[in-house]
């Protein structure tokens, strides 16, 4: 697990943190990662891997300065990559074979199930309504909705 700072950053708890992180390293042989060789501050680069520790000890120093700070998953980007993946969302309604909507005396229950028959999600849905699932495209699912059960995928993850 790592950590990231909450969002808004607390200005107070991230300037000491600065402060306290370039005099800790004051001492340090130069030139170093926080440092040139004639002593000048080089800035924390976000995509600097030679300052990967330095950014973990700021953050450190954040957080007991007073700043917000959370656990993150371990994240599959690269660091110059900032784009989140969207995920993949199924939409669907629950027709007839013209595909006109099916009309519900009340609403009925539903589950979708994945390949390995976990309920994945579950609910209940009414006449018209759309239901949308977060969905693995790598995955298959099975809608059941009281005696109907409908088979759907990705076309895409064959």
């Amino acid at each position: 697990m790592t950590q990231r700072a909450i969002r808004p950053i607390n200005q107070a708890a991230s300037s000491a943190a600065t402060e306290d992180l370039y005099q800790r390293h004051e001492d340090s042989p130069r030139p170093n990662e926080l440092f040139d060789e004639n002593g000048n501050r080089r800035p924390l680069d976000p995509e600097d891997p030679s300052q990967a520790s330095a950014r973990q000890e700021w953050l450190t120093l954040y957080a007991e300065n007073g700043g917000a700070v959370e656990e993150t998953g371990q994240g599959t980007r690269e660091v110059g990559g900032p784009v989140e993946p969207c995920p993949l969302i199924i939409e669907f309604q629950v027709c007839n074979e013209d595909l006109q909507s099916l009309t519900f005396s009340e609403p009925v229950q539903y589950r979708v199930c994945d390949e390995a028959g976990s309920v994945v999600q579950q609910g209940t849905v009414d006449s018209g309504e759309i239901i949308r699932v977060q969905a693995d495209p790598s995955q298959r699912y099975s809608l059941c909705i009281d005696d109907v059960f409908v088979t759907f995928h990705d076309e895409g993850a064959d």
